[in-house]
């Protein structure tokens, strides 16, 4: 972030906007896993933390921006949809590696992939976070 804000022009403004993965607020126990399990994985494999969404606007005022700001929005991923979809898909790509790791089962897995294809499933653990802030004049 310091050397995004380094780049902008004196009154210029910087707008991020990263996910948050939420397990605690799973309506399905195999759902939380999984979103503990993208968690795990993300944090090993790619060294990113999506909790860090969550410390927003702190990161942006410590990189010298003013006006620092920030949102959250939680949506629903039903059963189906796009987001439940994206979840799904995402989870699959680690899927080998968080199997493998002993951090979830298959069969978890497999539950929470079924509750993501249900249009009867809504689940909110998934929150995404814009942060803004202006580098001083």
């Amino acid at each position: 972030l310091s050397r995004l804000a380094s780049w902008l022009k004196p009154g210029g403004r910087l707008l991020v906007e990263i996910g948050s993965t939420l397990p605690a607020l799973s309506s399905h126990p195999a759902t939380a896993r999984s979103m503990i399990t993208l968690t795990e994985v993300l944090r090993r494999r790619v060294g990113t933390d999506p909790a860090w969404a969550r410390t927003f606007p702190v990161p942006l005022e410590q990189a010298g921006l003013v006006e620092c700001g920030a949102e959250g929005r939680i949506l629903p991923a039903r059963g189906g949809g796009p987001l439940a979809g994206w979840l799904k898909e995402t989870t699959k790509l680690v899927e080998l590696d968080a199997v493998t790791s002993g951090i979830v089962t298959q069969d978890e897995l497999d539950e929470a992939y079924a509750q993501y294809d249900d249009p009867g499933f809504v689940d909110y653990t998934w929150m995404t976070v814009a942060a803004w802030g202006r580098r001083p004049q």
